[in-house]
């Protein structure tokens, strides 16, 4: 588990140690005598491992990652409000600083509407000067991916990287401007993109906005990045726990997982995973009126390509 010390990397180690010899675990941390890594010694037993390495360097991960069966990638640059400078060029998880209200990322997808887009907007420029002049996005959520997904491409024991990305990363440009005008969901689609290229077989899970609420809420899971809603960090550790407990569940796939009071029960939602999409096999509404995605430039250069192509054999 990477980014171990975070809320949903907190989660994700405490439920895979409730599956009782189910899992051997490794709590990734970049400071392993911390005090936020000293926390998950209560979930720990004597064959886990708490080990240090920095998906900023390369070099560091190989160790770490070795022999490893899943990798689940929970760490982030985090845009809270309590995020400095010094934070998101570091890449500090949520889990090593206090917590304190939900960054905008969070209240947009909460909002449950487009409607509060403008107001959001407004709580937003002093965490886009602070986050993105020190590229913690780009180096965390970006290259950070990228480069664990290269190290784990030549990893032969390696099944599945399981990356927690977040609602919107394809949508219209507005939700972007008001989540620090894109750029913390630009290089998240980004991170998304260097995974799936990297022949590891990978699922991406994209949340709505994150909450403490305990585990076991109603849940609706889609497809095509349309969504919008909030989910507890409890619910998002659940996902990747039965993703990497169903072999061919949501393999090469996205798939995006919200709260709904009306939706799928605890029980109900995990069988839901074995009928997600791959990749290939999806595309949102804009895709499907235009024939690619205008406000994805990956799709536009795609769309733009294949239209060149067609229009060189007439």
């Amino acid at each position: 588990v990477i980014g171990a010390t975070g809320g949903v990397g907190k989660e994700c180690v405490r439920l895979l140690k409730g599956s009782p010899g189910k899992f051997r675990v490794k709590a990734i941390v970049r400071n392993k005598f911390g005090e936020a890594a000293s926390s998950l010694l209560q979930y720990l037993g004597p064959s886990d491992l708490i080990l240090e390495a920095d998906v900023t360097k390369p070099s560091t991960l190989y160790p770490a990652l070795e022999d490893s069966d899943f990798i689940i990638f929970a760490a982030g640059a985090g845009v809270s409000s309590s995020t400095s400078s010094s934070d998101s060029m570091r890449g500090v998880s949520e889990g090593e600083k206090e917590e304190k209200p939900s960054s905008p990322l969070n209240a947009l997808f909460n909002a449950g509407s487009a409607e509060r887009i403008p107001e959001i907007l407004l709580e937003t420029p002093s965490k886009l000067i602070d986050a993105v002049a020190f590229g913690g996005f780009e180096k965390i959520d970006n290259r950070g991916v990228a480069n664990v997904a290269a190290i784990a491409s030549g990893i032969s024991s390696v099944k599945r990287i399981v990356l927690i990305s977040s609602l919107g990363v394809t949508r219209f440009p507005i939700v972007q401007l008001a989540t620090l005008a894109g750029d913390v969901l630009s290089q998240k689609r980004k991170g998304e993109e260097a995974l799936a290229s990297s022949g590891v077989r990978y699922t991406v899970i994209r949340p709505g906005g994150l909450t403490s609420k305990g585990t076991g809420q109603k849940l609706r899971v889609s497809q095509g990045d349309t969504d919008f809603g909030s989910i507890s960090r409890s619910d998002v550790a659940r996902a990747c726990l039965e993703v990497i407990s169903r072999p061919e569940a949501a393999l090469d796939s996205t798939f995006e997982i919200v709260g709904d009071a009306s939706g799928l029960s605890k029980e109900e939602w995990a069988s839901v995973l074995s009928n997600v999409k791959a990749d290939v096999d999806v595309k949102s509404p804009v895709e499907e009126v235009f024939g690619f995605n205008p406000f994805d430039p990956k799709s536009v250069l795609d769309g733009f390509t294949s239209i060149v192509n067609d229009a060189s054999k007439k």
